[in-house]
């Protein structure tokens, strides 16, 4: 909100927010698991619109397929908007995860996090992790040190979003 610096609202519901530039604020609420994981991802591609958002590097090359380039909710057969012109408004640098309202992640939910980390990267954009509770931090430091990740992690979303700011204009 323009006249509430660290409100983030949801600019659906209010006229008066503003987007930050080239980010994206997704809130997930509930748990994040083997069972819910690919919830997570349908309904993270419909809202930031990941699905409609072109790849920046080639294709992998033959052979050596790559999770990194998997879109469950494409509707376009996994070619990069069938050779349209992706809105400039639908184009982001930063993907920011609010996770205040996650109760729970299991190693099942920190690998989705780490596929999704490396197709943003592909896509030239970057995942940051907002506000976990504390049993979803431990988690996500702990799927860490078993090789998934690494995260990027804020104890607040304006941190967050500062730092998107920062990184943006750098």
């Amino acid at each position: 909100m323009p006249e509430a610096p660290g409100i983030y609202m949801d600019l659906n519901q209010h006229r008066n927010a503003m987007q930050v530039p080239e980010t994206r604020i997704y809130r997930y609420s509930g748990s994040l698991n083997f069972a819910t994981s690919l919830f997570f991802r349908r309904s993270l591609y419909e809202a930031v619109g990941l699905d409609k958002m072109p790849l920046s590097s080639p294709s992998p090359s033959k052979g050596g397929g790559s999770k990194a380039s998997y879109s469950p909710v494409s509707q376009n057969g996994g070619k990069a908007n069938n050779g349209q012109l992706v809105e400039a408004s639908s184009m982001f640098k930063i993907l920011i995860l609010d996770f205040s309202m996650l109760g729970h992640i299991d190693v099942a939910g920190c690998r989705t996090l780490s596929d999704l980390s490396k197709e943003l990267k592909v896509r030239g954009a970057r995942l940051l992790l907002a506000s976990p509770v504390d049993r979803v931090y431990d988690t996500l430091v702990h799927s860490m040190a078993l090789s998934e990740g690494p995260f990027e992690i804020f104890p607040t979303l304006h941190d967050c979003v500062e730092y998107a700011n920062a990184c943006r204009t750098a």
